[in-house]
């Protein structure tokens, strides 16, 4: 078993726990356009288009298609990410 140090045990979520997070998103998403492709989103995730088609397929991560192609607002994929249910 791994002890942690009780000052770095945290009882409130994530988001809210290390407001740190909130200004890396900042960062990590200020290159990309407000609407995101799949290829953006796989970038971000640092996973392969075809896993974020199946999360959006699966509804995990918020999307729209548009014609044949999916968008995902920049703003809902940080929504996303911060949630510590995903």
């Amino acid at each position: 078993m791994i002890n942690i140090p009780s000052k770095l045990k945290q009882t409130a979520p994530p988001s809210k726990a290390f407001p740190m997070r909130h200004g890396l998103h900042e960062v990590l998403f200020s290159s990309y356009p407000e609407v995101l492709g799949v290829e953006a989103v796989a970038d971000i995730l640092n996973i392969h288009p075809n896993s974020v088609r199946a999360l959006i397929k699966q509804h995990q991560i918020p999307a729209k298609k548009v014609g044949m192609k999916w968008a995902v607002l920049r703003e809902d994929l940080k929504i996303w990410m911060l949630d510590p249910s995903n």
